[in-house]
């Protein structure tokens, strides 16, 4: 069994197991038991379905200790703890578009909000009625997504050397591959998602290394750019500066899995991740790198101020 460092704990929601048994994901099939991947999800929790299917349950109060629930007065539209039905709603709604684009998308399960719980306004009034302090509603919900590996690249830091050599191990042998080649099988395989996703007109401003799994899975898309649909902050992003946008990824891209080979204390090489994830982005959008002056100088190994 993979993995077995991760500690499990009975499903709650806001501290409260009862309440956590009425979010169960229907996929858990009598599944109660989840872990937190690291303390880089603050308001998450997942589930193993198997070793290579994983949910995600998102939403759930904050997992820290503390409060469960806090919200902004510097950030008035934030909350932290909670997941907005608007967000969950708009995540739900590009996943269901890189469903059909690619099967290797993380796929958003679905949600579920407190308001639809039995006899919700009664039990729970306080948190379905909850606004931000700018008066925005929230309309509180949990969203589950499913993805291959719960692990995303910055949680590596939060485990011992033993937790790390037995994932490298495990997702080596998911590429089919030595451990010390893992990170440029991993840059072939996130650089085709990229280029997929660039030569369809998304751009996820958002490519952090807390946003890609070690699968390399790209997942939450509450930020990411699809043609035809606003931004969370209403912003239409579609035209606004796409190519330079897009370079940025590559660029986000190298310096996470430049990170992640020094957490595996791997050797690495800038130019052999740049192309790895330039032969990756080819299979989908071979004309990208030509046309940008600022990849291909970098491909080219030159040094300039761009």
């Amino acid at each position: 069994m993979a993995f077995d460092f991760l500690k499990f704990h009975t499903f709650e929601v806001l501290g409260n197991d009862i309440l956590g048994a009425e979010f169960l994901p229907p996929q858990a099939a009598g599944n109660n038991q989840v872990c937190l991947i690291s303390v880089r999800h603050g308001r998450a929790v997942t589930m193993k379905i198997d070793d290579l299917a994983w949910i995600n349950i998102k939403g759930i109060g904050w997992t820290f200790g503390g409060p469960q629930i806090f919200r902004s007065r510097k950030d008035e539209n934030m909350m932290f703890g909670l997941m907005d039905e608007a967000d969950a709603e708009r995540e739900f709604t590009v996943s269901q578009y890189l469903q059909q684009l690619t099967p290797d998308a993380p796929k958003i399960l679905g949600y579920k909000t407190f308001a639809s719980l039995d006899n919700a306004e009664s039990r729970y009034g306080d948190i379905i009625n909850i606004k931000h302090t700018s008066g925005k509603e929230v309309k509180p919900c949990v969203l589950y997504t499913q993805c291959q590996s719960p692990f995303r690249m910055s949680d590596v830091a939060f485990y011992n050397d033993a937790a790390r050599e037995e994932m490298l191990a495990f997702y080596s042998n998911y590429f089919k591959c030595a451990p010390q080649e893992y990170i440029y099988e991993f840059a072939k395989k996130l650089g085709k998602q990229i280029g997929l996703f660039h030569a369809k007109g998304i751009i996820n401003d958002s490519l952090y290394w807390d946003n890609i799994t070690l699968c390399a899975e790209i997942v939450d898309y509450e930020w990411l750019t699809v043609p035809g649909m606003l931004l969370p902050n209403g912003q239409d992003a579609e035209n606004y500066i796409p190519d330079e946008r897009k370079e940025k990824e590559i660029v986000y891209a190298i310096e996470a899995i430049l990170r992640m080979a020094e957490l595996f204390q791997l050797k690495s090489d800038f130019y052999k991740i740049l192309d790895a994830l330039i032969e990756g982005h080819q299979i989908h959008n071979p004309d990208f790198i030509k046309q940008s002056e600022f990849l291909t100088r970098m491909k080219n190994r030159e040094k300039f101020i761009f």
